[in-house]
């Protein structure tokens, strides 16, 4: 049960210290870029990795 408690506690930590204002603000910005590099719309794959990118990073 304790490592239970640990691994809790240890999550919790890691998510208080993600700034998702930061990852909202910066998403508008790199959208832009990937349309500006991909000359429109890239595959909705690129477009999904892209998200997922900026949301973990």
């Amino acid at each position: 049960m304790e490592n239970m408690a640990g691994f809790l506690t240890q999550t919790r930590t890691t998510l208080e210290m993600i700034k998702w204002e930061h990852s909202i603000f910066a998403l508008p910005f790199a959208l832009t870029a990937m349309l500006l590099a991909a000359g429109g719309w890239p595959a909705w794959r690129t477009f999904g990795w892209i998200l997922v990118a900026m949301i973990s990073a």
